[in-house]
């Protein structure tokens, strides 16, 4: 089949697909994560590997003890891998309180962590047993591997079928050893869903991107991929697993697509996707990871001959979704704290009449913002995009080659928390708001009512002369102003659209500029 353009990979690869609209963050598989607690007891340091780090001497009610790790969590207990490397299964209503709440923690922290990762794990070559399984083929064909269910619109032939297998398997096993400790996701029919498509139309009309060589579609749980951006379907062309991996890593990382920002997703979905692939052996190679740079470096720079610049970390990483891709950004309505008044003491009849305190601005509904006016020549937005593409790609290669993994943690789980603890927040304020707003018209109506007693003593003095002179009360002394009211948050930290910037700056010692020269 003649391939329809010849942009590089990398820019084929453009983007996962959140919903049938490209600007629907709020789809209704995503819940707000941590939403079951009010409080995370075990939350120190905010990286989930030492929070939450579950080899520990655990309690039982009648506080019998022994010292191990959580393996697994089940509906009614817990695998518990002891010291000496055996394991032990234990009915959840035989720990203590304590033990219970930090499961109950470590459970949902499991599905965005790894929380058994082990640094430094080598992939494997993928097994024959990993790929064989069900197959069926006729007009179509269809195989289910170990975690993955495949489906194409024409028949494939069995060796090639099998080399595809096991890229998706290779994507797994690498996904699952990231040197960051992302967890691997539960797909909701047990499998992960892959469509191959040969012709590019078909692809486009089950929801595949324009300009684009593979999406996942979050809301179906199903990576779209179209052969001939693999090089399968034209012999001049030679196999590129490049768009397979790209796809399976947002597929692999499905938790984290509408909560992680779009500059990590695909910084990592691209990262993964530079590792040299072994065709004879199956398995993807991350100690050859800086040659498979290069080499798509040198690509993107074919196809773009006239260069484009790469952006600055610091405008990278505060990059909505519709930046990222070049197009009009969404307006952004960040929350306001309401200011606060001091009081001011003085007589009844020269005071206003009081009036209720303003609560929080509510969070604008993202369905309430206008849809984005797509304009611009298309070349120019293939450049932006190709340009933050690789920004992506190299700011997460920085970020993993300068150790920063522990950073890298703490800054996705502030983005991961933030509409939990942003609601946590504004809650604390608002109360802690009206609480003081109502202590201090209490504080008020007392002076007055003693600036009343006062007046009336007063006059009583002077007609009758009786009794000592009535001695004029204190003007209070204004309650001190609690700390979350002393010092609100500002509105960049209560901006969904501005808070990962925050973090990052927070949490992450980024480069000041990037460059592809070292890998040219």
């Amino acid at each position: 089949m003649k391939r329809k353009f010849s942009a590089a990979p990398l820019l084929l690869a453009m983007g996962i697909c959140l919903s049938a609209s490209a600007h629907d963050f709020e789809t209704a598989e995503f819940t707000v994560a941590f939403e079951e607690f009010e409080e995370l007891q075990f939350l120190k340091t905010g990286d989930p590997f030492e929070d939450w780090k579950s080899n520990r001497t655990w309690t039982s009610k009648d506080d019998k003890h022994l010292e191990g790790t959580i393996h697994d969590v089940r509906e009614f207990s817990v695998a518990i891998r002891l010291v000496d490397g055996t394991g032990v299964n234990v009915p959840i209503f035989r720990f203590s309180e304590q033990d219970k709440r930090f499961i109950e923690e470590w459970n949902t922290v499991s599905k965005f962590f790894d929380l058994n990762h082990e640094p430094g794990q080598k992939t494997l070559p993928v097994g024959e047993a990993d790929i064989d399984g069900e197959s069926i083929t006729g007009s179509k064909s269809f195989h289910e591997t170990k975690h993955f269910r495949l489906e194409s619109d024409v028949p494939i032939p069995a060796d090639t079928l099998r080399h595809l297998c096991k890229v998706f398997e290779a994507t797994h096993d690498a996904v699952q050893v990231n040197p960051i400790g992302l967890a691997i996701a539960q797909p909701a029919d047990g499998k992960f869903r892959v469509r191959l498509f040969y012709h590019m139309e078909d692809y486009h009309v089950a929801g595949g991107r324009e300009n684009s060589g593979g999406t996942y579609l979050a809301k179906e749980q199903t990576i779209l991929v179209p052969l001939e951006t693999t090089g399968l379907t034209d012999g001049k062309y030679q196999f590129s697993p490049h768009v397979l991996i790209h796809e399976t890593t947002h597929a692999l990382t499905h938790q984290w697509l509408n909560r992680a920002p779009i500059w990590f997703l695909e910084g990592f979905a691209e990262y993964m996707a530079m590792i040299p692939y072994d065709l004879n052996n199956g398995l993807l190679r991350p100690e050859k990871l800086e040659e498979g740079i290069r080499k798509e470096i040198a690509a993107v720079s074919r196809e773009f001959r006239e260069g484009f610049p790469l952006v600055a970390p610091t405008e990278l990483v505060s990059l909505t979704f519709q930046g990222f891709m070049g197009e009009p950004e969404l307006e952004d309505t960040p929350i306001e704290i309401p200011p606060l008044k001091q009081p001011v003491f003085q007589p009844l009849s020269k005071m206003d009449p009081p009036t209720d305190p303003p609560g929080p601005a509510a969070e604008e509904d993202a369905t309430a913002f206008p849809a984005p006016d797509a304009s611009g020549e298309k070349g120019e937005i293939l450049t932006r995009q190709a340009s933050h593409y690789v920004s992506a790609l190299l700011l997460v290669h920085h970020l993993i080659d300068t150790d920063q993994q522990a950073g890298l943690r703490k800054f996705l789980f502030d983005v991961l928390t933030y509409r939990w603890e942003a609601r946590k927040y504004l809650d604390r304020h608002m109360s802690c708001y009206e609480a003081y707003s109502t202590a201090i018209n209490q504080q008020i109506a007392d002076y007055n009512a003693s600036l009343r007693l006062y007046q009336r003593e007063m006059q009583t003095y002077v007609e009758t002369s009786e009794g000592s002179k009535p001695v004029q009360p204190r003007t209070p002394v204004p309650l001190p102003v609690p700390e979350i009211l002393r010092k609100p948050r500002t509105p960049e930290e209560l901006s969904p659209f501005q808070f990962p910037g925050v973090a990052a700056k927070r949490h992450l010692d980024l480069p000041e500029v990037l460059s592809m020269e070292p890998f040219r």
